[in-house]
């Protein structure tokens, strides 16, 4: 009798386990949405889901175009996160050779505004993207371009040859001008994304500013006053408020905080651990990227989509 109590007791307590519910990782949490921004910054902003207090999300985007002169054949463009110090633009008309890189950095477009209602930022995610927007019978040439180290001053870039040019970058691909190029920024650990920084004074020189930055060069581009490539940048922020008088996203933001995620940074690094910074504009590859992304968000590590997978993913998308 005393048996078969036993086997009874056991029977029902793993019965109940069975039905106990599992800690799931829900499609919505902050985790997959920073894990898109960082596939597609020019689509998806977000916020870091580490808790922090009195802080606001942001975006600064800006939009040009590189233009060849009559013997000219090299143009070029480079953006990094501090807005008094964000855009450099390669245009002189009539380079046939990498010597320029030099003079300061530029501030964004919207550095002003940044300025007056956050006193520090820290980088969610960054793009650079490039489209050819010549004759068709003018797209020669190839596009270099990736992620440069904060220890490789811009300066450095000028005076090399194509090679010398590609080997000074972190992450570079080499690709027609025709196809266009996009570059994604992705912090090397988790600090690069959690640390709050004092944008710099405005003027920097590209000799000395350090800070991870994007950059792109044409060589070989169609001559004759050609226009070439429309470029676009996109940096999206999350800043601590400079002060209450005007509060970005309405009164609720004072004081409060966004949720905290445990290991929200290793969930979207290994989103995006497949995913390559460096592409080809056209085909809609960074689409096409954030929706992978978005697969990997709504799966468990066995394949397995979690709980409200079909309404999750309509919200990824």
């Amino acid at each position: 009798m005393a048996k078969s109590k036993k086997k009874q007791l056991n029977k029902k307590k793993k019965v109940t386990a069975q039905r106990r519910p599992r800690i799931m990782i829900e499609p919505s949490m902050g985790s997959a949405k920073l894990a898109r921004s960082w596939a597609n910054p020019f689509e998806v902003s977000a916020c870091i889901p580490d808790g922090s207090r009195n802080v606001g999300c942001f975006s600064l985007r800006q939009t040009g175009q590189l233009i060849t002169g009559v013997t000219g054949t090299i143009v070029g463009v480079a953006v990094n996160a501090d807005y008094n110090n964000n855009l450099y633009t390669d245009v002189t008309s009539n380079n046939t050779a990498l010597t320029v890189c030099s003079g300061n950095w530029s501030a964004s477009a919207g550095a002003t505004t940044a300025l007056a209602n956050y006193s520090k930022y820290r980088v969610v995610s960054m793009g650079l993207r490039l489209t050819f927007i010549g004759a068709s019978l003018s797209d020669s040439g190839v596009l270099v371009g990736g992620v440069v180290s904060g220890g490789t001053p811009l300066s450095t870039l000028g005076g090399k040859s194509v090679s010398s040019f590609a080997n000074l970058f972190q992450n570079f691909k080499t690709i027609p001008i025709r196809n266009g190029m996009t570059i994604v920024w992705r912090p090397n650990d988790v600090e690069d994304c959690t640390q709050f920084i004092n944008p710099v004074t405005t003027g920097a020189t590209t000799q000395t500013f350090n800070s991870n930055y994007l950059a792109a060069w044409a060589f070989g581009a169609a001559t004759g006053s050609s226009t070439v490539l429309q470029w676009e940048t996109i940096v999206n922020y999350e800043g601590q408020y400079n002060n209450m008088s005007f509060v970005p996203g309405g009164v609720e933001q004072v004081g409060a905080s966004n949720e905290a995620e445990p290991g929200w940074y290793e969930r979207a690094t290994n989103m995006v651990s497949k995913l390559t910074q460096v592409m080809p504009t056209v085909g809609n590859y960074a689409l096409d990227f954030a929706a992978d992304v978005a697969t990997r968000a709504i799966t468990g590590a066995n394949g397995v989509p979690y709980r409200g997978v079909t309404s999750g993913f309509k919200r990824l998308i």
